[in-house]
């Protein structure tokens, strides 16, 4: 069967075989004669037509032996929306079903994309690594967020250990805490030993407390101990005298739980950590542990006890009567000659004890100078024998040797000549014995600030003459003295030079006692510091003006005095003074917010001319300083009651407009200043007005302010429309508010008879208004889309009577040509005009953007309607010539055949029912016709300017393109000479390319004239002179 083609009917038979097709085709390879023997690949050949039968036979294994399943899990899932397979899954490789759209990658919590767009990231600081026990990524994290971004380390590291020492005293119950801190201190470079103490001793306390109380109350005394700790942190002193008392019981019960002696080696050791924690935090050290031992006569753990924690004499010699009798009086003989270690382990001298003892301390000069030949530096012996004695001799003395240190001399000078509350404050910075004290520039800066602030400068400058005569700082103190003693500034100003000259050499020399960088430093310092000094401000200019004159080659590294000097000088007739900030640091923010001060103090005072001069200075903007001008000076003219004259008034406005244009003050601001002002009549205008007089004024005047507040705003670039449309349309109620008055009131016509030739808000708004602002006159103005229809009438919530108005003065609008303000306006109070509707028809249907189908039922009536009366219309017209007649002459067939044009048709009668803005259909009607002629759109033509569609029309070779152009003339309201120019350019520029160029100017003319006789109208007086001068320059 399979032989001769039949592959189906040999399946049918293999159905009825015993077991079925899978017993035939298990048994094809066992069974050798079988009746149901099959040949596998002669079956697999026939089933080559039928594909899907031959896979589910023959089946493709897969690598593993396995055959492939035809349906898989993901299948399965494909109904179930929440696992659906093409979304999820998608990073197994057995989902056939996923889509590579979505990724392909296992989602976790640190997925960029999940990270973006659901995760709230916060940066840690190290702190949050220490709470977490992780003092290496602390200190890590300290590394790279701050320490390498900081310019000052030292403090940063300093902050950084005192808040690792407060986070881990104040987790001190939570060892991971704790020891990180501990481990992050050591990172940092900073000692641990307090902190580990601390935490010692908050553990012993603990350990006690709850050894003497039951189980429940532990949180309680955790919580107790936990707030000493924090009160131990923020006050130090009469905290840590408390923990002291608690430390003390903790350590002499756990002596007693261990069975040791009190006063023995292995207690003491329990008592040193008393004491280093009194140490530690500066109080009074524990007695407990020596009035046991000498209650107990343990003289040696006594002594030893002492010596190690370095206890004061006077308080071990206190405790020795609680020794017996016998030890008493040992001990206190030896106690007298025991030595004790000082506090401050900071002491560096020069001179050794042996080299110096008390017994051998000179009995007068001479005895000094000789005994100072045996000592290995003389000079030295007689410096700490000058501080002992208060001789300032001595330090003379020492100077003269060869190898003697000038500065240490000048500084033991200095301070053994001044009395002794002085010579506490000026070396209240050193630690350790001033007879012994390296002296170096870093005291002396110190100490001349301190002497200058007390008023001894003249010991300083004294001792600079002896010591250091030549130094250039000699100049310096001398021009100090000058300025602060004798007020001669012209010899102070010599002094300063002189140092300038000194300082300029001394750089170029290395032999120098002190260093130029030191004195280039201190004398800003000093300089400052005498700026700080002067009592007065006229000393305070004076000074200035003096380091203002030298300041062209001063290269001390200070202020600039130049505009400290100006600032001085404008200040210098009024009360205000110089903010003593802005004399340490004159950068620019210190000097704009200090000038910011003065200048609120010049505007109260009405220095407005003195303000705008330190504002200038301090570059700082005027905007608001010139409108506080302006407002003062209007409050002065209703205090003076000229405010209630018009002319006052529109003169003002304009003065205001012209300040603010030549100050150049910003947009925003002028625009804010007429709106706020307009607001204020807006206020006025609420009350009551006295006469129809006044209240037509307040409106006006309102209008005027808003006009021009609209007209800064419109300065913007670019122009912000929805604020300016906002203030037009506030502009617009102010006019709908005008009208109506005038409307309501027969002495309407009156007033404005009277006030012919005045000067009014009404001419003076003309120049600021912004309504032809092409930002405001989009396209879309003239679309119908957004333009309210009958329908929508009732959305205006505008009275009976301000639409009245309304109506009125867009009529006045389409009469001018203004669509686009007139369709705003209409926009603004969804406020529907028939004219308007009209116009925007005529130009949607001229366009193309709309068919007579697509048009409101309204205006399909007009249509209708006028239709009817086509027939009579076109006879009217015949008879009696019109624009309209005269702009349908752009048709090349005549008006029987023109009228054909359905959309011409419609344009007559949408014109025709239009009362205000009639031109304006005829232009667009004459338009469309021109585009008709042209062969281009309306859409083209109406975009270009009318010179160039007349240039169009003359240019075409059309027999009666004359009469079109006359016809496009009329209709577009092209003013004479603006024509009259363009044709003589044209003319003109025939004749250069003509044969007889020579003979252009004749030929020029004649042929305008006859031009001009052919579009109808005759040729200015200006358009004569203009071609007479073009064709003098062809001839």
């Amino acid at each position: 069967t399979l032989l001769q083609g039949h592959p189906l009917m040999a399946l049918a038979t293999i159905m009825f075989a015993p077991g079925g097709i899978d017993q035939v085709m298990q048994e094809r390879r066992d069974t050798g004669d079988s009746l149901w023997k099959v040949d596998p690949q002669l079956l697999k050949m026939a089933l080559a037509p039928y594909p899907k039968l031959r896979a589910a036979l023959f089946p493709q294994l897969t690598p593993h032996g396995i055959p492939p399943l035809d349906i898989s899990l993901y299948h399965l899932l494909q109904s179930l929306h929440p696992f659906d397979p093409s979304r999820l899954f998608g990073w197994q490789s057995a989902n056939l079903l996923s889509s590579s759209d979505f990724s392909n990658d296992l989602p976790h919590f640190s997925c960029p994309d999940l990270v973006n767009k659901y995760a709230i990231t916060e940066q840690l600081d190290f702190s949050y690594y220490l709470r977490h026990g992780r003092p290496s990524y602390a200190f890590a994290t300290f590394l790279v967020q701050q320490l390498a971004k900081s310019n000052s380390p030292k403090q940063l590291m300093q902050r950084a250990s005192i808040e690792a020492y407060n986070l881990g005293l104040t987790h001190f119950t939570v060892p991971p805490v704790a020891a990180a801190c501990v481990a992050f201190l050591e990172l940092l470079g900073a000692s641990s030993f307090k902190l580990r103490i601390d935490l010692k001793v908050a553990d012993t306390i603990l350990k006690h407390w709850h050894m003497n109380a039951e189980e429940s109350q532990h949180r309680s005394l955790q919580n107790t101990l936990a707030e000493k700790l924090q009160n131990l942190i923020e006050f130090n002193g009469s905290s840590a005298e408390e923990l002291l008392t608690h430390l003390e019981n903790a350590t002499r019960e756990n002596v007693q739980s261990r069975d040791v002696h009190r006063a023995s080696f292995e207690a003491g050791q329990e008592w040193s950590l008393v004491a280093q924690f009194c140490r530690l935090h500066n109080i009074t050290l524990s007695m407990a542990y020596l009035q046991e031992c000498a209650r107990e006569d343990e003289w040696l753990q006594f002594v030893i006890f002492a010596q190690v924690h370095n206890y004061q004499p006077d308080e071990v010699q206190a405790l020795l009567k609680d020794f017996s009798a016998t030890l008493q009086d040992h001990l206190s003989l030896a106690f007298q000659n025991l030595q004790f270690v000082s506090q401050d382990n900071s002491v560096s001298c020069v001179v050794t004890k042996e080299e110096h003892k008390k017994d051998e301390s000179p009995e007068d000069l001479f005895q000094a100078l000789y005994w100072c030949q045996e000592k290995p530096k003389p000079w030295r012996y007689l410096l700490s024998e000058a501080v002992q004695h208060s001789a300032p001799v001595l330090s003379i003395l020492a100077a003269c040797f060869q190898e003697t240190d000038v500065l240490q001399c000048l500084c033991v000078w200095v301070v053994v000549s001044l009395d002794d509350i002085i010579i506490a404050e000026a070396t209240k910075h050193i630690n350790d014995s001033i007879e012994y004290h390296e002296w170096n520039l870093h005291d002396l800066s110190l100490m001349w600030k301190v002497l200058l602030e007390r008023g001894k400068g003249k010991q300083l400058v004294r001792g600079f003459q002896l010591f250091l005569k030549e130094c250039p700082w000699v100049y310096m103190l001398e021009m100090y003295e000058m300025c602060t003693e004798h007020k001669n500034y012209q010899e102070a100003k010599l002094k300063l030079q002189e140092f300038q000259k000194c300082l300029l050499s001394a750089a170029d020399s290395a032999d120098t006692e002190i260093s130029v960088q030191w004195m280039e430093s201190q004398a800003g310092v000093l300089l400052k510091l005498m700026m700080q000094q002067c009592p007065t401000q006229y000393e305070l200019g004076k000074l200035l003006q003096l380091l203002a004159e030298v300041d062209c080659a001063l290269v001390i590294n200070g202020p600039d005095f130049k505009r400290l000097s100006r600032l001085s000088q404008l200040l210098q007739d009024t009360s205000i003074s110089v903010d003593c900030s802005l004399l340490i640091n004159d950068n620019t923010d210190t000097l704009q917010n200090v000038c910011g001060k003065i200048l609120d103090q010049l505007q109260k005072k009405g220095l407005f001319a003195l303000a705008r001069q330190v504002a200038d200075l301090a570059q700082l903007p005027v905007d608001h300083l010139v409108v506080h001008e302006v407002t003062q000076e209007l409050q002065s003219l209703k205090q003076h009651g000229q405010w209630q004259r018009k002319e006052t008034r529109i003169n003002f406005w304009k003065k205001c407009h012209n300040c603010f244009k030549n100050n150049l003050i910003s947009h925003l601001v002028a625009s804010e200043f007429f709106l706020a002002q307009g607001n204020d009549q807006q206020t006025i205008k609420s009350e009551p007005a006295s006469s129809f007089k006044e209240q037509l004024e307040t409106i006006q005047e309102r209008c005027l302010l808003l006009t021009m507040a609209g007209h800064w705003l419109s300065q913007n670039n670019p122009p912000t429309l929805d604020e300016l449309e906002e203030v037009e349309k506030r502009i617009w109620l102010c006019r709908i508010s005008q009208q109506a008055l005038l409307m309501s009131t027969a002495s309407g016509f009156a007033w404005q008879v009277s006030v012919c030739g005045e000067i009014s808000f009404d001419s003076a708004t003309k120049e600021f208004l912004f309504s032809k602002l092409p930002a405001l006159n989009s396209s879309q103005y003239l679309k119908l889309q957004g333009f309210p229809n009958k329908d929508t009438a009732s959305n205006c919530r505008l009275d009976k009577t301000a639409k009245e108005a309304l109506t009125i003065l867009i009529g006045e609008l389409l009469d001018r040509g203004c669509i686009h303000e007139a369709s705003r306006v209409s926009r603004y109070f969804e406020f529907y005009n028939q004219d308007i509707s009209l116009v925007l028809h005529c130009r949607a249907l001229a366009s193309g953007e709309l068919q007579t189908a697509d048009f409101h039922p309204s205006i399909q009536i007009v249509l209708t309607t006028g239709a009817s009366f086509n027939e009579e219309i076109g006879l009217h017209r015949k008879r009696i010539p019109s624009l309209s007649s005269i702009a349908s002459s752009f048709a090349l067939y005549p008006e029987e055949d023109n009228v054909k044009d359905q959309v011409v048709k419609d344009l007559k009668i949408l014109t025709n029912e239009c009362h205000h803005g009639k031109s304006y259909c005829r232009q667009v009607l004459s338009l469309y016709e021109l585009s008709k002629e042209l062969g281009c759109s309306f859409n083209d033509i109406s975009t270009q300017d009318s010179d160039t569609v007349l240039r169009e029309v003359l240019s075409s070779q059309r027999p009666d393109r004359y009469k079109k152009a006359q016809a496009f003339i009329t209709t577009q309201g092209l003013k004479p000479e603006a024509v009259a120019a363009l044709l003589a350019e044209e003319v003109v520029q025939a004749s250069l390319s003509s044969a007889e160029a020579k003979a252009g100017g004749p030929v020029a003319y004649t042929t305008l004239c006859l031009l001009g006789a052919a579009v109808g109208f005759r040729i200015p007086a200006q358009g004569e002179k203009y071609l007479t001068n073009l064709s003098l320059n062809v001839g």
